[in-house]
């Protein structure tokens, strides 16, 4: 499993894949743990009003893992300095939020924390070993078979969205 970065971003806020993820983000910011109400009305302005977003980066996870490995961390890396991504890190106005999926299987709540995990997770990498200075908000996004309902390890995985002002 590799860290996969799309060629060409789609930042269309009227894509329909687009608007779906907006949709599910906003449904998820209120029960954010770790954000005050005040930085929760704030990322709520920023991704309702955004007039851009669209997925920058995806990190498939094996089951049951919730941090990503040193390897992953250095593809990570390397895939932030390719022109498609770079130029949104070097915008200090773009947002980049993370989010965390599980597949199905097991307890719904359990899957919550899983992919709130996964999401905190390579927010760190971000930040802290990948030098990325933009906000960075991680949203667990719980079970999901969204990306296969055949085969449910395609829904183990992070997204990385870049969202514009």
């Amino acid at each position: 499993m590799e860290v996969q970065v799309v060629e060409t971003v789609n930042l269309d806020a009227e894509n329909r894949e687009n608007q779906l993820v907006k949709t599910e983000v906003l449904d998820r910011i209120d029960v954010m743990p770790k954000l005050s109400d005040e930085e929760k009305d704030k990322l709520y302005v920023q991704v309702e009003r955004a007039r851009g977003m669209g997925k920058v980066i995806t990190i498939p996870f094996p089951s049951g893992r919730r941090t990503i490995s040193q390897s992953e961390v250095t593809s990570l890396a390397s895939k932030l300095t390719l022109p498609q991504i770079q130029k949104f890190t070097e915008d200090p106005t773009v947002v980049f939020v993370i989010l965390g999926f599980a597949d199905k299987k097991g307890d719904p709540e359990q899957n919550l924390a899983i992919s709130r995990e996964r999401a905190q997770s390579v927010e760190n990498m971000l930040k802290e070993r990948c030098g990325v200075m933009n906000v960075v908000h991680s949203v667990g996004m719980g079970s999901s078979e969204m990306f296969d309902a055949e085969n449910l390890d395609k829904n183990r995985v992070v997204e990385v969205w870049a969202v514009l002002p």
